[in-house]
């Protein structure tokens, strides 16, 4: 039996602290550290702390790292890595590997989920979808 859970979370790009480093015109280094809120489709919700770098060449795109944690409105946590790694910064589609789980989360552990991003107007969001 597989359940599909959609999560969306909200970053306010205005919020985000990040460290920017170029290098002419070769590459962007960023350092990245925010905090989103999150809602999936059971009907929890939380806060959502990252950080994390993405590089960005006009050749091969973003590769992002990014670590989290997550918790919930029972204070239930939840640990994950997102990767990314494509040639539309603004628009890219990545994976969310969940590490470890407190509570409800234990079962997301070893999950890896697909997730797509989008850029709009100082707002970052992130739609996910895992198979249980």
């Amino acid at each position: 039996f597989t359940k599909e859970i959609t999560i969306d979370i909200f970053f306010v790009s205005d919020a985000i602290d990040n460290k920017v480093m170029k290098f002419d015109n070769i590459l962007t280094y960023r350092q990245t550290e925010g905090t989103a809120t999150w809602k999936d489709s059971e009907g929890d919700y939380g806060l959502l702390k990252c950080m994390g770098n993405y590089v960005t060449t006009k050749e091969e795109g973003t590769i992002l790292n990014n670590y989290c944690q997550g918790t919930n409105r029972n204070k239930e946590s939840f640990w994950l890595i997102m990767n990314r790694n494509s040639v539309d910064y603004d628009l890219g589609v990545g994976k969310i590997s969940y590490i470890k789980g407190d509570g409800k989360f234990k079962k997301y552990v070893n999950f890896k989920c697909l997730y797509a991003v989008e850029l709009n107007e100082g707002l970052a969001v992130i739609k996910q979808k895992c198979k249980l």
